[in-house]
């Protein structure tokens, strides 16, 4: 029977309740946004007790759709001030969804400096103290953990950067062979996870019952449509051989690629960084890497890789193109072993690799550390994870920093940083970026793959509308959002095996319906929080100041924004 786990920072007490009816048919994002409705008082302090922590699998979570064992973790975002969903991969979401847990739900605090461990099995699930893990990175923190409960044990941990409540802090979890490299980023959920004092979760490993299949025929049959479907699309053949990093050809070749503080959207040396020069590379150093990798078992699309070092050892794994980006182009630095070293440093400290990237740009344009100096970068941010060091403020965000250095020209939009798409030149993520209740965030709809001029402004709008309800849908049954343009007109096949688990008719509307309905709650939470139509759009240097090379701005009208933004209330 699916569960939900309460734990009370006060008092220590773990409480499992029933899963809520007006829950049914939720997980993942849309619980989120249907529980910080309910739940959350809109405007309290972020890191304060009034404020919930959910880490929560998507609907299809348990090990009974491959690809779809995506793990959320969310509540009032410490970063933006508004709603927030964080999403990633790895063996958590399956961990408990096998249990039958659908979410986890922190609440209050713990006295100051208090840290525990959050251990859930078959048996049940207690807090114990955490505080012999107090200040330790997230690879030992989770070495340390499998060593005392097994090397099959799921773990979700926060590094120094979420003990020290860093706004742009992340949580990390492991992957399928143990390591800490997942990565639930965005919107400062570390800091969210270290004000409740909770260092780590373990899931422990066991034999659990079956997840419950109302119709197992038409279940069965739905999954062999849907394998050969994935599986022998064009697109998960691209994605198995060249991973996200072919994007990086992609992003520079459309002149969208942030080049020195988003000042240029193209980078001379990302010829040689991504797509089949980065295969080879890692082919050529043999060893421990791989050029294709899972990051959950029996993942069809398996996008993921270990990068090696030149001596054939794993020096980070993976190696994607979101931190190459914007550890590599947007601070002038081409080596990509050096990029790597950031990365897992970036991982073992807890920190977002996107506000990281963008916030160190800041630094570089102002003269404070040099472009392109890996070993400064490598020092600021250990220093600032620890809130050490002159720089200590860098660790909450892109809008902090810009705030201390006195600098206007920010890439954010609701206080979180522009990913590594100038919108300028991938103008419907720009309207992505300016109308998502969820901040500056391209996996919150992602247009790199609609059929449409990316320079131009018309029916920019239209493919973000339809991007960001396709990603509210994905983010709340846990599928991988690769999944969706492997699918491409068939992804009505998803709605069928939902209806076979659920034993009820579900239709592709019924999966749009679900899409548009989370967007129209995350609005609303973020209206009540102070949220208003002046915090919809890109910042003003976006409109006025050309990208080189393509000499674009971005036009798309404010009417356009205001549309996509009027479609997501109107569900409610």
């Amino acid at each position: 029977m699916k569960c939900l786990l309460r734990v009370d920072m006060k008092t220590k007490g773990v409480f499992r309740e029933k899963w809520p009816r007006e829950y049914r048919g939720l997980g993942g994002r849309g619980l989120i946004a249907r529980l910080a409705l309910s739940e959350i008082d809109p405007l309290c302090c972020p890191l304060s007790a009034d404020n919930r922590l959910v880490i929560t699998p998507g609907v299809l979570a348990g090990g009974v759709v491959p690809s779809a064992e995506r793990l959320s973790l969310g509540g009032k975002s410490p970063l933006t001030g508004g709603i927030k969903e964080s999403n990633s991969g790895g063996i958590t979401g399956l961990a408990l969804g096998r249990l039958g847990v659908g979410a986890i739900v922190v609440e209050g605090k713990p006295p100051a400096g208090e840290l525990s461990v959050l251990v859930i099995g078959p048996t049940g699930a207690e807090l114990l103290p955490g505080d012999s893990l107090r200040d330790k990175v997230t690879s030992e923190v989770t070495a340390l953990l499998q060593k005392k409960y097994g090397n099959e044990a799921a773990v979700l941990c926060i590094g120094p950067a979420g003990e020290s409540q860093a706004l742009a802090a992340a949580a990390l979890n492991t992957d399928l062979t143990g390591r800490s490299c997942r990565v639930n980023g965005r919107g400062g959920m570390g800091a969210l996870m270290g004000s409740k004092g909770i260092k780590a979760v373990v899931i422990l490993p066991g034999t659990y019952p079956a997840r419950q299949v109302k119709d197992r025929r038409r279940w069965e049959k739905a999954l062999v449509t849907y394998r050969r479907i994935v599986t022998g699309s064009v697109q998960c053949k691209s994605y198995r051989n060249l991973g996200t990093m072919q994007t990086m050809d992609l992003a520079n070749n459309l002149g969208c690629l942030p080049t020195r503080n988003y000042r240029r959207g193209y980078f001379g040396p990302a010829a040689q960084m991504g797509g089949e020069p980065f295969r080879q590379l890692i082919l050529t150093r043999g060893g421990e890497g791989r050029p294709t990798a899972a990051c959950v078992p029996g993942c069809l699309i398996c996008c993921s890789n270990i990068f090696p070092d030149s001596q054939g050892r794993e020096l980070a794994a993976p190696l994607n193109y979101q931190p190459v980006a914007s550890l590599g182009p947007n601070l002038s630095l081409a080596n990509l072993d050096e990029i790597a070293s950031l990365y897992r440093l970036c991982n073992d400290l807890g920190i977002d690799v996107v506000e990281a990237g963008a916030s160190l740009a800041l630094l570089m344009e102002k003269g404070k550390i040099p472009w392109g100096d890996a070993r400064a970068i490598a020092r600021v941010l250990k220093e600032a994870a620890f809130r050490k060091g002159p720089f200590a403020w860098v660790v909450d965000g892109v809008v902090v920093t810009a705030d201390v250095l006195g600098v206007k020209r920010v890439p954010a939009v609701k206080g979180q940083a522009f990913p590594a798409y100038d919108p300028r030149a991938l103008k419907g993520v720009g309207v992505t970026f300016a109308t998502s209740p969820q901040g500056a965030d391209h996996t919150a709809g992602h247009t790199l793959r609609a059929k449409i001029n990316h320079h131009r402004p018309q029916g920019q709008a239209r493919e973000s509308l339809k991007a960001q309800i396709s990603a509210a849908m994905c983010d709340t049954l846990g599928t991988c959002l690769f999944l969706m343009p492997c699918l491409g007109q068939r992804i009505d096949i998803l709605g069928e095996i939902l209806g076979a688990l659920e034993g009820a008719p579900a239709q592709l509307a019924d999966l749009e319906k679900l899409g548009r309905q989370v967007l129209g709650w995350e609005r609303e939470f973020n209206r009540r929080a102070g949220f208003s139509p002046k915090d919809d759009r890109l910042p003003d240097y976006c409109r006025v100041e050309p990208l080189y090379p393509a000499g674009t701005v971005f036009d798309v009208p404010e009417s356009e924004l205001a549309r996509v933004t009027r479609a997501m209330d109107e569900i409610l």
